[in-house]
């Protein structure tokens, strides 16, 4: 019964410092000099902007991007919609729809999310 209880006792201690130390690890990532960047190196792309965790083409903060964002939305919108695109894979084509507005009609090169984080599974 001794023998028993302690390899109890030491499974939850076990178990314990996993739970420990699995925040610990995430910090350690997360506090290290830039691993958004290192990120974004490793995958081509440079000029972007970290917002919750995710990168942004640095273009969405220019005032041409920002003037025809809304109208830009609008147009993707009823594309999807007409295309009957709904549920999974509406975020990404709508990204893709978005990326070839902008470039067609108001010569903006933009990158969607998908194409930012592509180490991410974003929809």
């Amino acid at each position: 019964m001794k023998k028993r209880t302690s390899n109890i006792v030491v499974g939850i201690l076990a178990g314990i410092g996993l739970l420990l130390a699995i925040p610990l690890a995430v910090n350690i990532y997360r506090s290290s000099n830039d691993p958004y960047k290192d990120l974004a190196r490793e995958n081509g792309i440079s000029n972007y902007y970290e917002v919750n965790g995710e990168l942004r083409d640095k273009v969405e903060l220019t005032p041409a991007f920002q003037r025809v964002q809304a109208e830009v939305n609008a147009a993707v919108e009823k594309e999807l919609d007409d295309k009957r695109i709904f549920g999974m894979g509406r975020f990404y084509q709508g990204g893709q729809i978005k990326k070839r507005i902008l470039r067609e009609r108001y010569g903006i090169d933009w990158r969607p999310e998908s194409e930012m984080n592509p180490w991410k599974c974003i929809d």
